[in-house]
């Protein structure tokens, strides 16, 4: 018998967005990499270290806690700078851009799923 899902590298999800991201506008967009983190969780935590509210972020669906997951979130009223400076634990942050508004529930084209190797071997995750 064979387990597919024994850590979270086995399964990897990465969202298809279809926000458009520029130079300019007042949110942020950052992509979140998270490994057994529940997106809302991250965002709260991001949203108490930054002292910002939490409904000032955006994110187009909750993935699965039980992976490694990457997904694009907006932001008002965060700089790139302190963005990048928060840590946390099993959670990446890669600035994208900005634009003119909030990411949304169902602001993507779709959800790819894998498992970690075949990623891996695609060059699509490290």
């Amino acid at each position: 018998m064979y387990t597919l899902k024994q850590i979270p590298e086995d399964f990897v999800v990465k969202e298809t967005s279809n926000v458009l991201i520029g130079d300019k506008g007042k949110y942020l967009y950052f992509k979140l990499i998270k490994r057994e983190r529940n997106t809302l969780e991250v965002l709260t935590k991001l949203a108490d270290k930054l002292h910002l509210p939490e409904k000032q972020f955006g994110f187009a669906g909750n993935k699965d806690k039980h992976a490694v997951t990457e997904q694009v979130c907006s932001v008002l009223g965060a700089s790139r700078e302190k963005l990048l400076s928060v840590n946390l634990d099993k959670v990446n942050i890669e600035f994208l851009g900005y634009g003119s508004k909030p990411i949304c529930l169902g602001d993507l084209e779709g959800n790819h799923f894998g498992n970690g190797l075949f990623f891996r071997k695609a060059g699509f995750y490290s």
